[in-house]
């Protein structure tokens, strides 16, 4: 018997979930949930448990994007919406070069990323709405585990595995070669 392929898609983002350390994925879904005190970057006005139910209901597709780090899985869906939290570090650098944003890695991953906490005020630091979730996925440990999802299209991965503050200007941070900055609500 022949299964369709949006079945096996889907079963490999469900093998993922399964397969992700458990802190990890909660981790996960608490930086995507809208108001959660962890949240930061791109997200959803969902709790953390209705993010993790519409993941796994959701139909997913191949999905293929310059950003996406060769060996990584991409899948993209439409039945899940939300807002992209994550801005270019040298365009928010034109306005902004001073402002001090923190360097953080909230999943423990080693690499450091840039964040600000976002102001109302200030429209240029604005989310935007996007229409689809991008999941991706990869190996760790010998098996498929979600690296991470969020609604839009993926960002350069970070490389700075060194902190050498706790916050430091924009400039800093993309001298530093960050090439992203992420807005927490």
């Amino acid at each position: 018997m022949n299964v369709p392929s949006n079945i096996k898609r889907n079963n490999v983002v469900l093998d993922a979930i399964r397969d992700t350390p458990w802190y990890y994925w909660e981790g996960t879904l608490s930086m995507r949930s809208r108001g959660d005190e962890q949240q930061s970057g791109s997200f959803y006005d969902m709790s953390p448990r209705c993010i993790e139910a519409a993941i796994k209901a959701a139909d997913w597709f191949d999905y293929s994007h310059d950003d996406v780090s060769p060996g990584v899985k991409a899948f993209v869906t439409h039945d899940i919406g939300g807002d992209t939290g994550v801005i270019a570090l040298d365009k928010f650098c034109r306005t902004e070069p001073h402002t001090y944003v923190s360097l953080v890695d909230p999943k423990n991953t080693g690499f450091y990323s840039a964040e600000v906490k976002r102001h109302p005020d200030q429209p240029h630091w604005k989310t935007d709405p996007s229409n689809f979730t991008v999941i991706l996925i990869g190996d760790h440990e010998g098996k498929d585990v979600v690296f991470t999802f969020h609604p839009g299209e993926p960002a350069i991965p970070s490389t700075l595995n060194h902190r050498p503050a706790m916050q430091v200007t924009a400039v800093a941070a993309l001298e530093l070669g960050l090439q992203t900055l992420k807005l927490r609500h």
